[in-house]
């Protein structure tokens, strides 16, 4: 995102985004700020604004402002906007989930109505965007209301052959929402996640600190999961990118 947006943004919300420019590694929104185009200026100041008038309040009320929620992460991921926020409270993530929306719709780059585009990757562009820059409209995406259709049998096996990633005591049971042609590649990023996860416990990290695994399920026809963000962000940099690197492998992309 370009310097007059970003400063715009980190005017209009300056607790939400109080960590831009710190250079914490717990922190990518800290290091590298809106990793995003230009095309969703308008939905971030949206989702920003609504956010920063709650934190003005919590902050008038006597929060501290060290326990307020803060920004960790903002960028684009399979043509959507990502953002996450440490402490997050409830609702925000109904709101975040409407942006990501809308994202769906509107051209990362100039703003314009858009769709899905593959080139080097996949992202949200209108067609003047798309064709400026070789891009071709993705096909029509699987629905994401899918199941496995695992037996209880079958996900006791799944889940408990592969306990660091997906039996950790302070989560839920770990949802998994893909349909049966999906799981093949599920179980390959599953397991390159764990064998990530055997090395830093073999080199001696708690199993405590590991990170809290929710759910994986389809994402506009994409794999995805859903990791607690501040679990994630604490594990090395080099395991961070295995896991991204599972994933994007997984999803074809």
């Amino acid at each position: 995102m370009n310097e007059e947006h970003t400063r715009t943004l980190l005017d209009a919300a300056p607790l939400l985004y109080r960590r831009y420019g710190k250079g914490k590694p717990d922190n990518p929104f800290s290091c590298w700020g809106f990793l995003c185009g230009d095309g969703w200026f308008d939905l971030l100041m949206r989702l920003s604004a609504r956010m920063e008038a709650e934190l003005q309040t919590a902050l008038a009320s006597g929060r501290r402002k060290q326990d307020l929620p803060q920004v960790s992460e903002i960028k684009e991921k399979f043509g959507l906007l990502r953002f996450y926020v440490n402490r997050q409270p409830v609702h925000w993530g109904d709101w975040i989930e409407e942006v990501k929306r809308e994202s769906e719709k509107t051209c990362e780059l100039c703003g314009r109505p858009g769709r899905l585009h593959l080139g080097i990757g996949v992202k949200t562009l209108c067609e003047a965007c798309a064709k400026h820059d070789g891009w071709q409209p993705a096909e029509t995406r699987r629905p994401d209301a899918v199941s496995t259709n695992l037996s209880g049998e079958a996900y006791n096996v799944f889940v408990n052959t592969r306990p660091l990633l997906l039996l950790n005591p302070r989560s839920p049971a770990v949802e998994i929402a893909v349909p049966p042609e999906y799981l093949p590649a599920v179980e390959c990023m599953v397991d390159r996640m764990v064998a990530a996860l055997k090395q830093l416990v073999e080199a001696g990290q708690s199993v405590d600190e590991l990170p809290i695994f929710r759910r994986i399920w389809l994402d506009h026809g994409y794999l995805n999961i859903e990791i607690e963000p501040d679990s994630f962000l604490n594990l090395p940099q080099e395991t961070q990118d295995e896991f991204d690197a599972a994933l994007a492998d997984a999803s074809g992309v």
